[in-house]
């Protein structure tokens, strides 16, 4: 065979960081694991007994900042859902009651109901067709409770 041809038949695989030698997968997977619950590379480091260094080469090599926030719009799009979720609910209650209170205001006789409870009633089908439909003043106290290690985002 020629030169050229032994260059390819020779050729060393690329050389791995010592640090990569070192850390078995599963300290690696651990760390990480550490780190989305919100540990600092120091931290994570004394904990598992690993440089710092090798444990912040392997957060950037790997990305965990970006698993850590598609974690959290995953967390955040859940909670989305839900809240649009019991809005639909609301609604569709709001408009069962109206129909239902409609069907029974429509069996009373119109001399047997008082002006003040028409003015009631018109004031009432008012705010539950704003709240149902998000028009009114509305407050909302949600709370969320984020994942350990994501409550500084």
């Amino acid at each position: 065979m020629g030169k050229e041809a032994m260059k390819h038949i020779t050729r060393e695989p690329p050389k791995i960081p010592r640090s990569y030698k070192k850390v078995m997968p599963e300290k690696v997977k651990e760390a990480m694991e550490l780190y989305l619950k919100g540990y600092s590379v120091n931290s994570i480091s004394k904990k598992l007994k690993i440089s710092r260094g090798c444990v912040t080469r392997y957060k950037n090599n790997e990305d965990w900042d970006a698993k850590k926030m598609e974690i959290a719009r995953r967390v955040e799009k859940k909670v989305e859902n839900t809240i649009v979720a019991d809005q639909a609910r609301f609604i569709n209650l709001g408009r069962l009651l109206q129909s239902r209170g409609m069907q029974r205001v429509r069996m009373i006789p119109d001399d047997e109901i008082s002006a003040s409870d028409a003015m009631g009633f018109i004031r009432e089908g008012i705010k539950i067709e704003k709240e149902a439909t998000g028009q009114g003043e509305r407050v909302f106290n949600i709370t969320i409770k984020m994942p350990e290690g994501f409550e500084d985002l």
